[in-house]
């Protein structure tokens, strides 16, 4: 017979157990009240959206973030009395493109010592004046899920183009057959 732990935390939409609460840092929604068994808490072995390789494959995974990307350089600002935040702009990015990756990618921890990931990223940009870092968008895929680790991506093509109009992101990630 089974341990019953009396309400744990559950996301809404993955079914993720939080024992301290929270939102969902995959779909960041509330997490929903529910009994559930200790068994039930233990982490899933192997899960369709999460097996790389094999049948299950996601051989290519395409979307767009209709953001505009934000410099890199100051992504830290420390005060005079030495304190470190960081930047306003860059904490409302991740969040921003957190909310913007479609949900079916949040939660496939893409890529692994053994699989690793090749990814195109096409930056448009309002003007020429921003320089082409893409490190702070491998840093949002990995927050999100996307991405297990962005030390997995060994191949990358960058672009960056320019649309006054419509500054966006468009990420095209795959697995790599070594």
């Amino acid at each position: 017979m089974s341990e019953v732990i009396p309400k744990m935390p559950r996301c809404n939409l993955h079914s993720h157990y939080y024992p301290t609460g929270g939102f969902c840092h995959y779909c960041l929604s509330e997490p929903s009240e529910t009994e559930s068994t200790l068994q039930d808490a233990l982490p899933v072995k192997s899960s369709p959206q999460r097996q790389v390789g094999g049948k299950n494959a996601h051989a290519t995974v395409k979307f767009t973030v209709n953001l505009k990307l934000v410099s890199m350089k100051n992504r830290k600002i420390q005060t005079r009395a030495g304190h470190v935040f960081k930047n306003p702009d860059v904490k409302a990015f991740e969040e921003d493109f957190a909310m913007l990756i479609p949900s079916e990618y949040r939660h496939l921890m893409l890529g692994s010592l053994t699989e690793p990931l090749a990814a195109t990223i096409q930056v448009w940009y309002p003007s020429r004046r921003s320089d082409l870092d893409v490190a702070l968008v491998l840093d949002c895929l990995q927050t999100s899920g996307v991405i297990s680790n962005d030390r997995h991506v060994i191949e990358q093509h960058l672009y960056a183009r320019i649309d006054r109009d419509n500054p966006r992101i468009e990420i095209e990630l795959r697995v790599l057959d070594l």
